[in-house]
């Protein structure tokens, strides 16, 4: 797999870590957010990124806010979403937006790696 960049919004520091050191080990390139502004500011300076990662809440708002942000920025960028909450609940966050994976925390890191790698190779 060529370098890739991901950008991971998520809150929470264990699953932050979790996911940022499963990407590296797979060659992946990840910048995190913990905060939807920081992540805002991320997208915003314009550095290429392959997939989005996004946990659903975080302290100053939905993480899924972002998406309408990112496809129009990176029309061809993956979107995931992490979260805690039940898939059917999810229908009411991401409204019209799509999303390629919905995973539910905890998930276990051998899918977390196997969906990444699929996504990013496609």
């Amino acid at each position: 797999m060529t370098a890739k960049t991901v950008l991971i919004t998520e809150d929470d520091p264990t699953n932050l870590s979790i996911m940022q050191d499963l990407l590296l080990m797979q060659g992946v390139s990840p910048i995190t957010a913990k905060l939807l502004q920081e992540a805002k500011t991320k997208i915003h300076e314009g550095s290429h990124l392959d997939l989005a990662i996004l946990d659903v809440n975080l302290p100053d708002g939905l993480g899924t806010t972002l998406i309408p942000l990112l496809k129009e920025k990176y029309p061809a960028i993956g979107i995931f979403v992490v979260s805690s909450i039940e898939h059917h609940e999810l229908a009411a966050l991401i409204g019209e937006n799509t999303i390629d994976m919905f995973l539910q925390k905890p998930f276990e890191p051998q899918h977390f790696v196997q969906e990444v790698t699929k996504r990013l190779s496609a």
